[in-house]
């Protein structure tokens, strides 16, 4: 079955080991050892079918020898990040080195569970919510008079902003920073700075304002 996966993106100032193989910033020790420990395995489990660091391969010698792995690779993501490898080739074949391509291949990996762990704690946020709502709900029920006291809350959520490359000013640039500016009967609050990626942001905030009843 297809996977989705976000599009791959190149700043043009990045050589190609700085767009694919360079470590991202502040990430803590024990996750860089996790990872080092991960890279290794690859680094073997490419050596066992033959594909060395310094071996040149083309996509269908690289298909044809991790189908004889013992591990399962999603080919529709190799294809992927082979072929936008190769447009940025140093040989300026369609070959690519063993050691280029597992240190792509890493940093998708990495890229990817960035995008799974932001969909989780929506998740997680979306379910709070929820609770939150069904327990409000069931205390309305209970007592309808509490539904129009003097006051109450006004719960927001705010998860992402997206498409800003299709804004029409000009697209922003990769880590630029961004937040929301929120306003309800006098009170302001702003989310914390959020960094640009492949033309969104994720904040995934929630906070709460406290509204008055209007008067007639």
């Amino acid at each position: 079955m297809a996977g989705f996966f976000p599009p791959l993106s190149f700043d043009p100032a990045e050589t190609v080991e700085e767009a694919f193989i360079a470590p991202p910033a502040n990430v803590m020790e024990n996750k860089e050892i996790l990872e080092e420990a991960e890279k290794r395995i690859l680094y073997e489990d490419f050596a066992s079918v033959g594909i060395m660091p310094d071996t040149y391969l083309s996509l269908d010698e690289l298909l044809s020898r991790l189908r004889r792995s013992r591990k399962s690779y999603d080919e529709e993501m190799i294809r992927r990040i082979f072929c936008a490898l190769s447009s940025y080739s140093v040989t300026g074949t369609n070959y690519l080195s063993g050691r280029t391509f597992i240190e792509s291949y890493m940093k998708r990996r990495r890229e990817l569970s960035a995008v799974l762990e932001t969909a989780r704690s929506e998740l997680e946020s979306a379910e709070r919510m929820l609770e939150q709502a069904e327990t409000n709900l069931q205390n309305v029920e209970r007592n309808p008079a509490a539904a129009i006291g003097e006051e109450s809350k006004l719960t927001v959520q705010v998860v992402s902003v997206q498409n800003l490359d299709d804004a029409s000013v000009a697209s922003p640039a990769e880590g630029l920073l961004y937040k929301i500016h929120l306003e309800c009967q006098q009170q302001v609050i702003e989310t914390q700075p959020a960094p640009v990626r492949q033309g969104s942001c994720y904040l995934n905030e929630i906070f709460s304002f406290e509204v008055n009843q209007c008067r007639a």
